[in-house]
């Protein structure tokens, strides 16, 4: 499938690699999906990659207990190439 990426983590706990979280870019964004284990419960892992500006980009990480219908992001993190303007 042309234009299908996937996404490969090391998990922190156990410097095992998770199972690829899988998506697309459209218009400059990113949006990934994948399955997790939270306090040994499945859950849907939704990642975003979002364009800030030239040189900036925001990364989120949500969960879903319920299957996609509500997500909880649990992580930020907002990137900057260096010499690049804000």
């Amino acid at each position: 499938m042309s234009g299908h990426w996937t996404l490969h983590f090391a998990n922190l706990a156990n410097g095992l690699m998770t199972d690829p979280m899988e998506g697309s870019f459209k218009d400059g964004q990113g949006i990934f999906y994948g399955k997790d284990t939270v306090n040994g419960r499945e859950v849907a892992v939704r990642f975003l990659i979002l364009p800030m500006s030239a040189g900036q980009w925001r990364f989120e990480q949500a969960y879903s207990a319920d299957g996609g219908q509500r997500w909880e992001t649990n992580w930020i993190a907002i990137d900057t190439r260096r010499g690049a303007p804000h």
